[in-house]
């Protein structure tokens, strides 16, 4: 109530899934994995142009705020390159032994090809190797 007092509205229900990370996740020969971690306003840039087609227009400005703070707050930004081009974006949160996956898109031109297992894949490895177990 506090927050729908001051603007904010609610968002869609968010569904929780847990399963152990039991194995290493492979990705397909043709893609690559890129760590843009350090590059925040290019991540969400990336993100934001794989969800506008998704979005009215209106509301762009907002997902590109929204996008920005899970950047903010992600241990990892992960992006996928089929032939040396980016084709989508996602974020990972480690916290203790739990690797959190968010916040992903995959630009419209890519989808059917992989990219978004890809980006599973790249950060459950990258959760894994910081000690992530689930």
């Amino acid at each position: 109530a506090l927050v729908a007092r001051w603007g904010y509205r609610p968002e869609l229900a968010m569904t929780m899934l847990e399963r152990e990370i039991d194995a290493e996740p492979v990705l397909p020969a043709a893609l690559s994995v890129e760590t843009l971690t350090s590059r925040k306003l290019e991540w969400t840039d990336l993100v934001v142009a794989g969800l506008k087609d998704s979005v009215v227009s209106a509301d762009l400005e907002r997902t590109r705020r929204t996008t920005y703070v899970c950047a903010s707050a992600a241990s990892a930004l992960v992006a996928i390159r089929v032939e040396g081009r980016l084709a989508g974006g996602a974020a990972l949160g480690v916290t203790g032994d739990a690797a959190f996956l968010f916040c992903a898109s995959t630009l419209p031109e890519f989808r059917r090809r992989g990219v978004h297992a890809a980006l599973i894949a790249a950060r459950l490895s990258i959760g894994r190797s910081r000690g992530a177990l689930r």
